[in-house]
């Protein structure tokens, strides 16, 4: 899972820990919930076709530095770390 999502669903599951305490099985149903929200937009996130990773950033602007927002970019293919793969990779 990626670490925005895992950030959001940490977010998410205090919130519902707080307003919730003495419901167990609504916490535990919400939980679950946020748990295949939370695959639901990690596999969106890398199906999502390189050439619209524009409005990727329109969707999620708080993952780009300020500096960047707005700017033009372009995207490339990166050797991953295991070098058993290539990564999208944007470029400002």
């Amino acid at each position: 899972m990626g670490a925005g999502v895992a950030a959001i669903l940490a977010l998410l599951e205090d919130v519902i820990g707080g307003t919730h305490k003495k419901n167990v099985s609504l916490r535990e149903q919400w939980a679950g919930n946020l748990l295949e929200l939370a695959d639901e937009v990690y596999d969106r996130i890398m199906r999502w076709d390189v050439r619209q990773a524009g409005k990727l950033l329109e969707l999620f602007p708080g993952y780009v530095p300020k500096n960047k927002q707005g700017q033009p970019f372009r995207v490339e293919l990166v050797d991953n770390e295991a070098g058993t793969d290539c990564d999208w990779v944007l470029i400002w």
